[in-house]
């Protein structure tokens, strides 16, 4: 009796396997040039950036005008934040504000409120 699971065959088996495995080497080898050819392409682009990058870098480099001009720049903010820690701390003597307790006076005559 006929079953549904038997299912006619056109072509035999050792065939069938042929044109199978055929098609999963050529599946295989395509998978590979494309690999082989976005790993080029990615490489190049990266060295396409790295290549622009240091150009602009070399291209924009200052001066030595340049160069000295933004040192002397630093150099007179510095100094302008030095000398205004100074002036607003000339009369401060401690850092607390404390009162200073006099070096002639024993500890014993201080009074409680120092």
């Amino acid at each position: 009796m006929f079953s549904f699971n038997d299912n006619p065959n056109l072509i035999d088996h050792g065939t069938k396997n042929f044109v199978f495995n055929n098609l999963k080497q050529c599946h295989n080898n395509r998978v590979s040039y494309y690999t082989y050819i976005l790993n080029f392409s990615v490489l190049f682009l990266f060295i396409f950036v790295v290549f622009i990058i240091l150009y602009s870098l070399n291209t924009y480099k200052k001066s030595n005008a340049e160069i000295e001009e933004k040192m002397l720049s630093d150099q007179d903010y510095i100094l302008s934040k030095i000398k205004h820690y100074k002036d607003t701390h000339k009369n401060k003597s401690l850092l607390t504000d404390l009162p200073v307790v006099p070096s002639n006076v024993p500890i014993y005559n201080l009074p409680n409120n120092l």
